[in-house]
């Protein structure tokens, strides 16, 4: 019995030095980086295999479009126009605006205007620029916003293909330790205090935040497939549920002249933002797949809501975040494969 024992591991003696030998080189380069861009074109052939989830019916895009633009007549928007955008809105009592426009300085005429339905509008959230991408220049938050408190950071952060694939809950400044909310975090917590919903530490760990059924982990530098990746603030893998064309988007002429319904935008979370493609604010995402016909693009007010609507899926709906083995498990899982790959070939 014994002899035959020791036969059958000679046999496969080669399975047993070329299965570590594999999985070392495959653990190897992995802690390189040589395979992130692969692992990163795995992830996003996962989001476009997965059939698509419906529009979340919390969240509105007032969309300011290239026709938008042209029927103004300039750019950026007149603090009258905006200031009639805003009113508009108003009407219809949304349970919170995201502004992502940035506006550090008046466009005349009617800026006073514009200064009374920021005063008036107290879940109003405008934004700023910290920097969350080195080549970001910052710029700052309407001065009035500002001075009460009702400002958010619309930092984005691409990955090293350009790609948006994690959004940011908390920017956090590496010089003073200075946080502030993204305008997608802002705006879930506004919906669900409404609800009676506020953050507290999560109970697996102390560090993450928890809301309602939803728990955030804080992505690190080499979680998943990323290696040495800027993990700066709080940080979030994002789980999309489909591509921009899912996102329930009105255009901002409709809003502006009575075109829509008069309950739109009554308890939603409405974000207003250029959606103009003139305008390039525009980032690639999982579904910007060359096999596809075109490229698939989010507009910057898009990729707000997609945090806005990730919170809130998790918070509400208990809706599963994107999960990271450990390292130690992800090197078991490569040695298993690596095992179960060479005794298939030296079985055939």
């Amino acid at each position: 019995m014994c002899a035959t024992v020791r036969k059958q591991i000679w046999e496969w003696c080669p399975v047993w030095l070329t299965a570590p030998i594999v999985a070392g080189l495959v653990v190897l380069l992995r802690l390189t980086g040589a395979l992130q861009f692969w692992e990163w074109m795995a992830l996003d052939w996962f989001f476009l295999l997965r059939p698509l989830e419906p529009p979340d019916s919390r969240i509105v895009i007032g969309g300011i479009s290239d026709q938008d633009i042209k029927s103004l007549g300039r750019w950026p928007i007149e603090d009258v126009r905006l200031a009639g955008l805003l009113e508009r809105v108003k009407q219809q009592k949304p349970r919170a605006i995201g502004l992502d426009l940035y506006r550090d300085f008046p466009v005349e005429p009617s800026y006073q205007k514009l200064v009374k339905v920021f005063e008036t509008t107290p879940n109003l959230i405008g934004i700023e620029r910290k920097g969350g991408a080195k080549s970001d220049i910052p710029i700052g938050p309407p001065p009035v916003l500002a001075k009460q408190g009702q400002i958010s950071s619309n930092d984005i952060l691409p990955g090293l293909d350009g790609k948006i694939r994690r959004g940011f809950l908390y920017w956090t400044s590496p010089e003073t330790n200075e946080a502030i909310e993204s305008l997608g975090l802002q705006l879930a917590l506004i919906y669900l205090q409404a609800q009676g919903i506020q953050p507290k530490q999560a109970a697996v760990n102390p560090e993450y935040m928890q809301l309602g059924k939803g728990i955030f982990p804080i992505f690190e530098s080499n979680d998943g497939s990323y290696i040495r990746a800027d993990a700066a603030g709080y940080q979030i893998l994002l789980n999309f549920r489909g591509p921009s064309s899912i996102l329930p988007t009105v255009s901002m002429t409709d809003v502006i002249n009575g075109k829509i319904p008069v309950d739109r935008f009554r308890d939603r979370i409405v974000l207003i933002g250029p959606v103009a493609e003139s305008l390039k604010d525009f980032f690639l995402t999982p579904y910007s797949s060359a096999s596809t016909l075109s490229l698939d693009k989010m507009a910057g007010v898009e990729i707000q809501a997609t945090i806005t609507s990730h919170i809130l899926s998790a918070a509400l709906d208990g809706r599963q975040t994107i999960q990271i083995w450990p390292d130690p498990l992800e090197v078991v899982w490569i040695v298993v494969w690596s095992v179960v790959g060479a005794g298939i070939g030296w079985a055939i």
